[in-house]
């Protein structure tokens, strides 16, 4: 019995594993490719431009490589499972309102959750001596070519809440909801975490991705948890462009300066800017309320169930992480996330 047990927990964990083992592979040898590809072009070339290498990676990665993730998993276990995606594009089992309150809920704690994680990072890059990417790279430029501009806003506000909800909740939490709803809301929320490869982006998303399941637990529905990863990466994105179009004034140490400059020169980046800053200020706050309230009515009623299988939570992990392609899956995308991007930033 014990060994029935473990091995259908590994098949679960498998299932889950092989997507992301696959988006590893497949992303990593088309890096690869491209980077072929711009060493053997001419200087003048279309492929030397980063806007135009950004473009194809998208549409590679999102509108052709996703698709065949989704099939890969129904032919290897969807049927098996009854997990079919067609079923999650149904309408909430929640209201509009209930809705709004996690879209606070998830922006506020990310938020939260991304202040306290630059300062663990920066206390880690300092003491080990690592380089810091996020902050040497220089992506002002970008923000000024139109192209780029497109290309970021289509592949972060429309093809990654589609497709990205489509796999972590539509497929890996569904898959990984036998193992308990609990263990399954935290597994499916750190994959998704490591999924963005630095560690810049890790603590941030997998709060989210927390946040996300949940509401896809109590909605039973893709489309919500959509729309608020929609809005989510649309803040985040116009906050990154905006604060290109000021970046001289976030840059400058003189007060005065700052002011003069964004008054005079770019009034209405400036404003935007101001309001989506005192926006994820009042999600933070509100989150933190609302959270409390929700642990208090938890307590009464734990609405979680515990799963199919019938033994301790140490045994489910133990189990879960003892599958040999999860194990290889976890150990690269935590060399991606905290050991690669520091070393090259990529």
């Amino acid at each position: 019995m014990k060994d029935s047990v473990s091995k259908q927990i590994r098949k679960i964990s498998a299932d889950s594993s092989l997507l992301l083992l696959i988006f590893l592979a497949v992303t990593e040898a088309g890096r690869f490719g491209l980077f072929l590809l711009v060493k053997g072009s001419d200087y003048f070339s279309v492929f030397r431009d980063d806007s135009f290498l950004t473009l194809i990676s998208y549409l590679l990665v999102y509108p052709v490589l996703m698709p065949v993730l989704f099939f890969i998993y129904n032919k290897r276990a969807g049927k098996e499972n009854g997990i079919r995606l067609k079923n999650t594009f149904r309408k909430p089992q929640r209201s509009f309102g209930w809705c709004f309150k996690w879209l606070v809920i998830d922006i506020g704690l990310a938020g939260i959750v991304n202040v306290a994680g630059a300062y663990i990072r920066s206390f880690i890059i300092s003491t080990f001596h690592l380089v810091d990417y996020s902050a040497v790279t220089d992506q002002s430029g970008f923000w000024k070519n139109t192209l780029y501009l497109i290309v970021m806003f289509v592949a972060m506000a429309i093809f990654a809440p589609f497709f990205e909800e489509c796999l972590f909740r539509g497929i890996i939490f569904r898959n990984n909801e036998k193992m308990g709803q609990l263990f399954a809301i935290i597994v499916t929320g750190i994959a998704f975490g490591l999924w963005h490869t630095n560690s810049y982006q890790f603590f941030y998303a997998a709060v989210s991705g927390f946040c996300l399941c949940i509401v896809f637990l109590k909605t039973r529905s893709v489309i919500p948890v959509m729309l608020i990863h929609c809005i989510n990466n649309s803040l985040s994105y116009l906050s990154s462009a905006l604060s290109g179009i000021i970046r001289p004034a976030l840059n400058s140490s003189d007060t005065e300066y700052a002011i003069h400059y964004v008054v005079t020169k770019q009034p209405v980046a400036g404003a935007a800017f101001l309001l989506i800053r005192l926006f994820l200020i009042g999600c933070m706050i509100a989150s933190v309320v609302l959270v409390i309230i929700g642990i208090v009515k938890y307590r009464r009623n734990r609405s979680l169930n515990s799963g199919v299988f019938n033994i301790s939570r140490g045994k489910k992990v133990l189990y879960y992480f003892s599958s040999p392609v999860t194990v290889i899956t976890y150990l690269a995308l935590i060399y991606f996330t905290f050991v690669r991007y520091h070393l090259t930033g990529l």
